[in-house]
């Protein structure tokens, strides 16, 4: 699952801005530490 998130990363991080970039990559950051808990 984490290396999904990365690869999303990487495509969001070639779209978007630096700014909304780190929006997105906490986003992320939050939707894998909530999967992870389940």
């Amino acid at each position: 699952m984490i290396i999904r998130y990365f690869i999303n990363y990487k495509y969001f991080n070639k779209l978007l801005s630096k700014q909304q970039t780190i929006n997105v990559s906490k986003q992320l950051i939050k939707i894998a530490f909530s999967d992870h808990e389940i």
